[in-house]
């Protein structure tokens, strides 16, 4: 996650510059029942999150009810000086947190502009679940690893020219005459 950093922190900062925001932040859910957080932020400034998280999903449930989950906006508080522009991070049913971008102008979100955020909000959305499933992956393939290796048999697995692709530690032992260490 630490080398998404500045990607993400650069790609908020240019696409704030592209439509005139005066900030941006990624906002993610770390795991699946979890809250959402600030995942990157970019001249977001010290904002009291749980106020503008608190009323984006507010927002956004109340929009998903009218049938208009897209790009929306919101005025996280009375004492909100600026509106936030929220667009919802969701693939195939899975919502995986938001895109917000600070004062840009609701006017602004129409026709082309329109057009521009939602393309980014379907590449960044698939981005994301693309991400999450490789890390689904990863975790998958380390669990099989172990309970490969912990199993009380031996396991040897070789490809079409008889190449080995896979040698649990029982297997190794046996092939080897040698107790593995």
């Amino acid at each position: 996650p630490r080398n998404w950093d500045d990607t993400l922190a650069r790609l908020l900062e240019n696409l704030s510059g592209f439509v005139g925001a005066d900030g941006a932040a990624l906002v993610l859910r770390p795991a699946p029942d979890a809250p959402f957080a600030p995942r990157q932020t970019w001249q977001w400034g010290d904002s009291p999150w749980d106020k503008v998280l608190l009323h984006l999903e507010e927002a956004h449930a109340a929009r998903r009810e009218e049938g208009e989950a897209e790009v929306f906006q919101l005025k996280p508080g009375d004492d909100a000086k600026r509106s936030v522009t929220a667009l919802p991070l969701e693939h195939m049913g899975m919502g995986f947190g938001y895109l917000l971008l600070l004062g840009l102008d609701a006017g602004a979100t129409d026709g082309d502009l329109h057009a521009f955020l939602k393309a980014v909000q379907v590449i960044l959305a698939e981005e994301l679940a693309a991400a999450q499933m490789l890390d689904r992956m990863r975790e998958l393939s380390i669990f099989n690893a172990r309970v490969l290796e912990t199993v009380q048999s031996g396991i040897w697995v070789v490809d079409e020219q008889a190449r080995t692709i896979y040698c649990n530690r029982i297997a190794r032992e046996m092939l080897s005459g040698l107790p593995h260490e």
